[in-house]
C-alpha cells in the first residue's frame, strides 16, 4: 500500500516507516498536518496513519478535512498516546477507521492496516483466472480480452491496466497507485505514460458513456471507471 504517515517524532516515524517498508508498503512521512494535505494532492495514498498531537493542523483537523473535502474514501488509522475514552470516541465519530494507542506493536499495526484495507474494497489485479463484467471478459491465463465474444487486441500493460480498473469499478485510482500496481514503479515519475495508456484503453474498449461505461479523469489526481445507465 501507499501510506501517508503524520508523525512529528523522528524516531517514531522512522520505526513505523521501517516496519511498513519491510512489509512491502511505500511510505511518505510528514511532521505537520498541513504538509500531509499538500502531499494528498500529489501522492496516491491508500491509507493514512495519523498522530493526534502534531504541529500545524493536528490529526483530528486533518481527518475532518479529508472526510469533508475528498471525493473518495481513504482509510484512516489513528496512532497516538491519547488513551481516554472520549478521545477515542471523538476520533471514531470524526471518521477514523481504527484507533491504536502508543506504544505500537509491529504485528498489530500491520494486521490492523490489512483489515482496514480489506474493508476499503481496493482489489489487486487477479493472479489468474477470468474476470467477467457485462460484455467484457478478461482471461488472465491467456492475456486475452473479449467484448461480446470478440477479441480486442491489448498489449500486456493495457491488459493489466484494464484488469485493475475493472477490479475497482467506482473507485478513484491515483496515477501513483496505477504506477505501483500495474507498472511496479513507485513515486510520481512517468505519470504521462499512465495518461497515454488510459487514453488508448478507453478507445480500444469503448469505455464511453454511450456504451454504458465512463473512464474519466479526476483533475490533478487520477482516473475512475464507472458504470452508467444501460451498462452491459
Amino acid at each position: 500500500m501507499i501510506v501517508g504517515i503524520l508523525e512529528d517524532d523522528p524516531d517514531q516515524s522512522q520505526v513505523i516507516s521501517d516496519w511498513l517498508t519491510q512489509a512491502g508498503n511505500t511510505c511518505h512521512v510528514y511532521a505537520d498536518g498541513t504538509q500531509l494535505l499538500r502531499g494528498l494532492k500529489s501522492q496516491g495514498f491508500e491509507l493514512l496513519l495519523l498522530d493526534w498531537q502534531v504541529p500545524g493542523m493536528d490529526g483530528i483537523e486533518v481527518l475532518n478535512w479529508v472526510r469533508s473535502n475528498l471525493s473518495w474514501s481513504i482509510p484512516v488509522i489513528f496512532t497516538t498516546v491519547l488513551d481516554q475514552e472520549q478521545e477515542i470516541v471523538a476520533a471514531l465519530q470524526a471518521g477514523a477507521d481504527d484507533y491504536l494507542i502508543k506504544p505500537l506493536s509491529r504485528p498489530i499495526l500491520l494486521a490492523r492496516m490489512q483489515a482496514v484495507a480489506r474493508r476499503s474494497g481496493l482489489e489487486a489485479i487477479p493472479a489468474q483466472g477470468n474476470l467477467e463484467i457485462g460484455r467484457y471478459e478478461f482471461d488472465r491465463k491467456t492475456g486475452l480480452c473479449r467484448r461480446s465474444g470478440e477479441v480486442i487486441e491489448l498489449t500486456k500493460r493495457e491488459f493489466d491496466l484494464a484488469m485493475f480498473f475493472f477490479s475497482n469499478i467506482g473507485r478513484i485510482l491515483s496515477r501513483e497507485l496505477l504506477l505501483q500496481h500495474v507498472w511496479q514503479l513507485s513515486g510520481d515519475m512517468q505519470t504521462r505514460t499512465v495518461d497515454t495508456h488510459v487514453s488508448r484503453l478507453r478507445g480500444k474498449l469503448g469505455l464511453r458513456a454511450e456504451n454504458g461505461w465512463n473512464l474519466s479523469a479526476v483533475y490533478h489526481y487520477g482516473y475512475r471507471l464507472e458504470q452508467t445507465a444501460g451498462a452491459q
